[in-house]
Formats: C-alpha cells, structure tokens, sequence
C-alpha cells in the first residue's frame, strides 16, 4: 500500500494545448487545486518501491533548498519563495509592501534556471507554482490566496494573533 500525504488531488481536465499561456496555466491549476477537497492524499512511492542504488539520490536531492526555506520560516512571520521573470512572486510583494507587511523573499532562479531547486520544494510542498507564501509557517498558497487574505484582512489577523 502507498504512503499518502495531505493535499490535493488534480482532476483529469481536457485542455487545448494553443489555449493557455504557461502562466494561465500555472492559474488554472493553482485554481483546481484550491477548488479540490483539501483532505484529498496525495500518493507517494513506497521506499521499499525504489531501489536502494538510487534511494540516497532521492533522499538527499536539494536538502539545502529546503532548509533555506525551514530557516526562514523560523524567522520570519512571513516568507515569499518566488522565482525572477514571474509577475505573480512580483504581485505578491507588491500587495504585502502596499499594506505595510515585512516579509522574507527566497527567489530561486528564473524559467530555465535552478529549475531543479524549484521543483524540489515544489515536491516538499504539494504546491505546484511560484509564488509559495507562508504565515506563521503555513503554507498559505499564492496571489490569489494572498488577494484574498488580504482583502478579507485575515492575513493582518494571524499576523496580530501569532504575535499577541
């Protein structure tokens, strides 16, 4: 039997491939994953699946990209991972600067570069794009999470509650 961890799930979607932009895309399946049950597990292979050969290779993979993350959630009440070139990680910024909120920025590369490190905290989190931002050490998702956060001022709320 698989192990599974909490998160979400992506439906089978048709998609025309000359339809959607990268971007677009990147918001659509922010947005599925959102409009999915959160309690929805995710499967992960067994390690009595892989190899040992290989077992260390994947253990290990990018360990200091997320521990650069774990350490700035230790720090900071609120930590932006973003990448260069993607308006999104520029937007968030944007609207957590405009409303007075400090916050950590962690960018790994942009497109096609350190790719990798991306993708491993993309696996860490479940959550497939840029920007991650996380309250108090929470996952809490990205633009549009934080749109929303802000302008129910929920976000101001579990700052003001974690801080009292």
């Amino acid at each position: 039997m698989a192990n599974t961890r909490a998160s979400s799930a992506l439906p089978c979607r048709a998609l025309n491939r000359y339809s959607l932009t990268w971007l677009a895309f990147g918001e659509l399946i922010q947005s599925i994953i959102i409009q999915e049950a959160l309690s929805v597990s995710r499967q992960v292979l067994e390690q009595t699946a892989i190899s040992p050969a290989i077992g260390a290779r994947i253990g290990g993979a990018y360990e200091e990209t997320i521990s650069e993350v774990k350490n700035a959630l230790v720090s900071s009440a609120v930590v932006v991972v973003g990448m260069a070139q993607n308006p999104y990680c520029k937007k968030v910024c944007k609207q957590l600067d405009s409303v007075n909120i400090s916050y950590s920025y962690l960018e790994y590369g942009s497109y096609l570069k350190q790719w990798q490190r991306r993708l491993a905290l993309k696996m860490w989190t479940g959550w497939s794009t840029f920007p991650m931002v996380f309250v108090n050490g929470v996952l809490q998702g990205g633009n549009q999470e934080v749109e929303s956060l802000l302008a129910s001022g929920e976000l101001q709320r579990m700052l003001a509650s974690a801080a009292s």
